[in-house]
């Protein structure tokens, strides 16, 4: 929990690097952490990283099918 809070506060500043860094760390510790792994989604998305971060959405929809960021958007 520890590293995905760093995450978002490296997100929240721009560091989209840092925090994909703490991310993955925290998935190291825990690799079914559904909220590191959503955040993995947004830090890549944030980077640019559009193949990475698809990847990354298909292991949330594995680990967290009910997350939000899986459900289409609102009309």
């Amino acid at each position: 929990d520890l590293y995905n809070r760093l995450g978002v506060a490296l997100m929240a500043q721009g560091d989209y690097a840092g925090a994909e860094e703490a991310f993955r760390h925290a998935l190291e510790v825990n690799p079914r952490y559904a909220e590191a792994q959503a955040n993995l989604v947004l830090a890549l998305r944030g980077a640019g990283k559009g193949a990475e971060a698809q990847q990354a959405l298909q292991r949330l929809a594995e680990i967290a099918p009910d997350n939000p960021l899986l459900q289409p958007p609102a009309p």
